[in-house]
């Protein structure tokens, strides 16, 4: 259980971001149960051991996707007050 957080906190992408992808889901899989890890932060563990590259293409997708869904739950929730 040790090496899987060990792992998980230190795992980098040396492949494609498929393997990389697969390789941390379930280290994540092995380790969410037992430690208190939450989807955030192992969202930001995953993005950190992405190529640098690659690292910079996804937060800028994140966080153009995070503004979106909270701008349309913001006017989801003014529409429903009435």
């Amino acid at each position: 259980m040790e090496m899987a957080l060990e792992k998980i906190l230190s795992i980098r992408q040396e492949g494609i971001v498929f393997d990389y992808c697969s390789v941390f889901q379930s280290l994540f899989e092995s380790v969410k149960n037992f430690e208190d890890m939450s989807e955030v932060y192992a969202i930001y563990l995953f993005i950190d051991g992405l190529e640098p590259r690659i690292r910079e293409v996804f937060i800028t997708w994140h966080q153009y996707s995070y503004h979106k869904v909270g701008e349309r739950l913001y006017f989801f929730s003014l529409e429903n007050r009435c």
